[in-house]
């Protein structure tokens, strides 16, 4: 165990792990540090035991420390930081590190349409407050939506425009037709 804390020391360049890992290495943050220094020892436990890493998608990337380990992503991107690689994510957008998708469609929860029209998911459909979020969304630099495809009422299956105003303020004043359906 000394010699791997040494060893882990002396790669990370810390020279106390305990103190550092707790508040921070100055290069890497906590949790980098933290993970960086389980990962190396997991990896020269392997290392003094003669065993080489598995590697089951033959990336180069060890499988306990692949972010994506049964599909090759030698580059480990992860785009929204949920410690899920990109090209295995199911929304690789938006963060959501558990990968639900309720409805097995291959598009994880945090990124499906579940009813277009609730802007400000407040549980009421096409109502004023959902109305003015899309309008200080496109002209006032208003918050971002946490589903573009929810915001799409028209169905273009484009992101959020003028057409999708026009098409709420013709469903809500005008009896116009309602809101797409999410596709399923």
């Amino acid at each position: 165990w000394v010699i791997l804390v040494g060893r882990a020391r002396a790669r990370l360049g810390i020279d106390r792990p305990h103190r550092h890992v707790l508040s921070g290495h100055p290069h890497l943050g906590a949790d980098v540090a933290q993970k960086s220094l389980l990962r190396f020892i997991r990896e020269t436990v392997g290392d003094l035991m003669g065993a080489e890493p598995a590697d089951s998608d033959n990336d180069g990337v060890p499988d306990n420390s692949d972010n994506c380990p049964q599909t090759g992503n030698a580059d480990q991107l992860d785009g929204d930081g949920d410690e899920v690689g990109n090209v295995c994510d199911n929304c690789p957008d938006v963060a959501n590190p558990d990968q639900a998708d309720s409805d097995d469609d291959g598009i994880g929860n945090a990124c499906c349409c579940f009813d277009r029209g609730d802007f400000n998911r407040d549980g009421l459909l096409c109502d004023i407050g959902d109305l003015i979020f899309l309008m200080e969304y496109m002209f006032m630099s208003g918050e971002s939506p946490l589903c573009l495809p929810e915001m799409d009422v028209e169905g273009s299956g484009g992101i959020p425009d003028i057409s999708d105003l026009t098409f709420m303020i013709s469903y809500m004043f005008n009896d116009g037709p309602p809101p797409a359906s999410c596709p399923n």
